[in-house]
């Protein structure tokens, strides 16, 4: 699943306020790419519970900075 999709299932957001947001701000596709890579990587570690609780650490981090974009987003 591409970055972009995840985020819009994930936060419930549609493509275009996401391509906007990243348009406008490199950072915010950074975190979006982190955020796939740190979801892809929990697929392929759900079996090793101690690096699926890091990814899961790290994927809750991305969530809160990206929710804070977001947030920030609708509010201008």
């Amino acid at each position: 699943m591409s970055a972009d999709a995840l985020i819009m299932t994930r936060f419930n957001v549609d493509e275009l306020s996401v391509r906007r947001l990243r348009k406008v701000d490199p950072e915010f596709g950074t975190l979006c790419e982190d955020y796939a890579t740190a979801c892809c990587a929990l697929k392929r570690w759900q079996t090793d519970e101690l690096k699926a609780s890091d990814y899961r650490a790290v994927i809750a981090e991305l969530e809160q900075e990206i929710s804070s974009f977001l947030s920030r987003s609708t509010h201008h």
